[in-house]
This record gives C-alpha cells, structure tokens and sequence, in this order.
C-alpha cells in the first residue's frame, strides 16, 4: 500500500493527505508539493492585486533575481508598488485568515491540483516574460512542461467552415508536437481542444474560474481528456466565485504562454477582440484566417485584425509555416514579407 504523504502546516503542525502515491490521470508517480506560509502568501497576493486592481510593474526584469521578491512580510515589495497600495495590503495580510488559504491548498493537495508560483522552474518561461504575469497558477492534469505553446482563439458561434478549422488546426498543430492552448469556451475554443485529443496530442484548457468548476458544463467530460495529457490552469482559487473582468483576465495567460495567437473566425469585438488586444501588448504574432464575404461579420473583424497588425492565412499548411517562423523567433513580433499583396486578402 502507498505510504501515505504529509503536508507540513506553517505553525509545524501536519495534515495528513490520502494516500495516494500516483497521478489519477497517468501512471506516473505524482509527487505532492509541501507548501507552507509562503505558497499562500503568494495566492493571496495575486488575489487582492486583482481585487484592488493593482499590478506589479516589470515584475518579469526581476525574476531571475538572487533575491526573493516578495515575502511574508513583504520585502521588496515598497519597491514596486506606492505607499498607500503598500499601506493597504499591510494591513489586510495582518488581517488575513491564514487557516482559511492553508485549506484552499490543503484541498488543492488532496484533489490532485499543483500550485506553481513564478518564483518556481515549473511555471510556464514565456508567461513571466509578460509585463504582469500571474504571481500563483492552479493546475490540474499530467502536463509539467509549458513549451511550444500555441494560443487558438475565435467565436463561439462558428460556421461550419470555421468548426472543420478550428478542429483541424488542434490536429496539426499537436502532430507537430505543439501544446493547444485555448479558453474552453463553445465553439473554436472546443473544437481546438478536440483536435489535439483527436491525435492524443498536448492541449492545455486556460480557465476564468476554479479549475474544479467547469464552464460550460457540457466540457466537463472533454476536461477528463484534456488531462491525461495536458492541464487545466487558473490562477482563480479554490471556492472563488466567477466574475466578468476574470474571463478577460484570463487572456493575459493565455497569449502570455503562448508562442503566438491563431483567430479562427470572429466578428472583430467581445472576448477574441480582447484577447487579440493582449496578444499585441505582449508582442506575440497573431495569426488570423480569411473570412469570406459573404459571412459580413466575420470578414469585418478579419479586416479589423489585419490593420491591427494581425497576419492572414487561408489554409492549415501556409498556417504551419507561419506558427514555425513565430515559434523560432520565441513568439516576438517579427516584420515580415507577405507573399501576396495586402489588398489580395481583401477582395
């Protein structure tokens, strides 16, 4: 039998966990994380700089630092925040019930769910290289290495061209050994999810909410696949309720992991809009597929994405090429020669 794992508590108490010395979605032996005070300092900061609003600036030109850059009792921090944010957060983290974060990660222990700070060599390299990187990730599935991410974006209510793309570009973008990465959401997102699973490939789901709270609720079983070779990430803990300004939150760690962004079909406004709009502030290359005439909406947002810098393709192969350049250049935005004329794409 297992022996059975123990989690230390920051007063040194411990908490035994369930004895169970293997992944639930591989054969692989899982091997639990001890957290202490510090893990969920660090949840609890991410979470009241989103409630506050607040960001860390250039918290990325540090990471590699010798120095932590925050701890408990916030060293480091008057550095990059004003007086009274600092004031502020002093205040709440004295207040703070501690018992209450040591069992929103007790429970992450005991249902399989990893936390990753962005202190730690597991967290995904390219997501810190954003101006504002989410401090803790909750993740859940067999996936622990986040490279050769490709972000896949667009309407939740596709045609039926855009259901065959979308599915086919998870497909060859996973038998070319890269890792889907997209929202979850009905239509393109899903279909790029299933493309991967189609080939057993690598897909990882970016969720607005707790990783244990599926939405929309019909995934709930594509989720199941999902892990067994890829994750579930959030940076939303445990019992959190779900809120609009998360799901465009989101977005930052979905490009933000990525290599590059591909928009398969979108009217050029609502959740893809914006997360072509974080995309281009991280400086990933977007790549965005025609849009015929006759689909008036869709061709508008195509247009819209092609004089925001976006680059167009037609088919999965000519996409390929261009997801290959963007991966060799480490995702930056790069200038370079169309092989037809702007105006050719617009006709």
């Amino acid at each position: 039998m297992p022996k059975e794992v123990v989690f230390g508590r920051s007063d040194g108490t411990d908490i035994p966990l369930v004895p169970e010395a293997y992944c639930a979605f591989c054969s692989k032996p899982k091997v639990l994380k001890v957290m202490n005070r510090e893990d969920y300092f660090w949840v609890w900061l991410n979470e009241s700089l989103y409630k506050k609003r607040l960001s860390i600036p250039k918290i990325h030109t540090i990471l590699q630092s010798s120095e932590p850059l925050l701890k408990p009792s916030f060293e480091g921090v008057s550095k990059w925040l004003d007086a009274s944010s600092m004031k502020g957060l002093n205040r709440e983290w004295e207040g703070v019930d501690h018992h209450a974060f040591e069992e929103i990660l007790d429970r992450c222990l005991k249902r399989g769910v990893r936390l990753l700070t962005f202190r730690e060599e597991g967290y995904p390299r390219l997501l810190k290289e954003i101006p504002d990187p989410p401090l803790a990730l909750f993740v859940k599935g067999a996936l622990t290495e986040f490279s050769r991410c490709v972000a896949v974006a667009g309407t939740r209510n596709p045609s039926a061209e855009g259901h065959r793309m979308a599915r086919e570009c998870g497909r060859a973008l996973a038998e070319r050994g890269y890792t889907v990465v997209s929202g979850l959401a009905r239509g393109i997102d899903t279909e790029a999810h299933l493309g991967a699973l189609d080939v057993g490939g690598k897909t990882v789901a970016v969720l607005a909410g707790d990783v244990e709270k599926i939405c929309p609720p019909e995934n709930k079983r594509i989720t199941e696949d999902i892990m067994r070779n890829g994750a579930l990430v959030s940076e939303t803990p445990p019992h959190t309720s779900i809120e609009k300004p998360r799901f465009v939150r989101r977005n930052r760690i979905t490009s933000g992991m990525s290599h590059c962004l591909v928009v398969i079909e979108s009217p050029g406004r609502g959740g893809t809009s914006t997360q072509v709009d974080q995309a281009l502030r991280e400086g990933r290359r977007i790549f965005v597929m025609m849009a015929e005439k006759r689909h008036s909406d869709l061709r508008e947002g195509f247009e819209e994405y092609l004089s925001r810098g976006a680059e167009p393709f037609r088919e999965i192969h000519e996409l390929m090429s261009c997801v290959e350049m963007a991966v060799s250049n480490k995702g930056k935005m790069i200038r370079v020669e169309r092989q037809e004329p702007l105006d050719a794409f617009l006709q």
